[in-house]
């Protein structure tokens, strides 16, 4: 009840705008997007809240990348490291009117969330960054094909005249390069002299090799991205039950190495400082607690469920792997994102409540009976 009171955003959030779960999709999309996402755990000087641990989500942009060494420690993009290369401290700068003041801020308080891909790297780079060349041509040519749509759309044909002072049909205007142009509007009827005649265009656009080429883009960004193309560009319309399900079987793969590095990257590290500092503010009372203390923060998160493609099938499949033993009540509530406790639990009381209701309604139905036959 305590931890479910603290992930509002009047108590987790330094500035009282983010609940817990809408920090964790801020954390993400900043890691992913800007290839660094920072959090500072902190304890709450004012007392707002009755809860004294508080997170502030942080721009990357602040940090201080122009310092190069703190003491006997190098400092590379704005973090302090040792000499092997494990951060020590991030140097933040978060008056760009002050640019000589700077603020230093230990490590062990700061959440630092990005994709290593070096031995040495101790910032980010977006993962984006690979497909954001093939992002970019797709926009372009979207854009591109758009206007030559409108371009086509808006020229409609031509006059052949051998006299310069023909029959002018609608509202005639010159061009820069003194070159007559005409203006037809819908439904109006042309006269032409014996001399003239018009032609009109067939317009190439829209384009009917747009539609294929933007699709081939998507699926060269969606395998930078480790993602189908069905995943990223919503159109399941070329897929079939069989291939459906195999690319959402790939994704959810993609997904799950997601949700695991935020569980163990920020979820995980902020329960065990909000159960710390609940101990200490003698709001949660737990025996020994110091001294066994990772016993007692270790816990198991849920992540959010998958949806079935056919619910019967997989329903169907999970029965026969619970009765042949290959699977666990636990891993198949996880799958639905449900806690397997929470179901037993609730399908408990809701058997026992069943059973008090027939049970009433069998004493009730007895009753009836009973007094019919007496009045008889």
């Amino acid at each position: 009840e305590l931890w479910a009171e603290w992930i509002n955003k009047e108590n987790c959030d330094a500035a009282r705008s983010l609940n817990f779960y809408q920090m964790q999709e801020m954390f993400l999309r900043r890691k992913i997007v800007d290839g660094d996402s920072l959090l500072i755990m902190s304890y709450n000087p004012e007392k707002i809240s009755v809860f004294p641990l508080v997170l502030q989500l942080i721009e990357s942009d602040l940090l201080a990348e122009d310092i190069i060494q703190h003491e006997k420690h190098y400092v590379y993009g704005g973090v302090e490291v040792d000499d092997y290369m494990a951060a020590v401290a991030y140097h933040w700068r978060f008056n760009p009117n002050e640019i000589g003041t700077t603020v230093r801020t230990e490590a062990q308080r700061v959440i630092h969330g990005y994709i290593k891909t070096r031995a040495s790297q101790v910032r980010g780079v977006s993962a984006l960054a690979g497909v954001m060349e093939n992002v970019r041509d797709c926009g372009e040519f979207i854009e591109s094909e758009l206007k030559a749509a409108r371009m086509a759309s808006a020229l409609t044909g031509v006059i052949y005249s051998e006299s310069p002072t023909g029959n002018n049909v609608g509202r005639t205007m010159t061009s820069s390069s003194g070159q007559k142009i005409t203006e037809i509007e819908i439904g109006t009827m042309m006269n032409l002299n014996p001399n003239e005649r018009a032609e009109f265009f067939t317009p190439g656009r829209p384009n009917g090799a747009a539609a294929p080429f933007v699709t081939a883009i998507l699926r060269f960004i969606g395998m930078g991205l480790g993602l189908s193309y069905e995943a990223i560009s919503r159109d399941i319309s070329q897929a079939n039950f069989s291939s459906a399900r195999e690319g959402r079987l790939q994704d959810i793969k993609t997904y799950e190495m997601i949700q695991t590095d935020l569980i163990n990257g920020l979820c995980q590290p902020v329960y065990s400082q909000w159960l710390d500092s609940m101990v200490l503010t003698g709001k949660i009372n737990i025996p020994r607690y110091w001294s066994d203390k990772k016993r007692y923060q270790k816990c198991r998160w849920v992540k959010p469920g998958w949806k079935w493609v056919d619910p019967l099938k997989d329903a169907k499949a999970l029965e026969a792997q619970l009765a042949a033993y290959t699977t666990t009540l636990q891993d198949t509530c996880g799958e639905m994102g449900k806690d397997w406790q929470e179901v037993v639990e609730q399908r408990a009381r809701e058997k026992a409540y069943i059973q008090e209701v027939e049970k009433l309604n069998k004493i009730y139905s007895d009753g009836g009976e009973n007094n019919s036959a007496q009045q008889s």
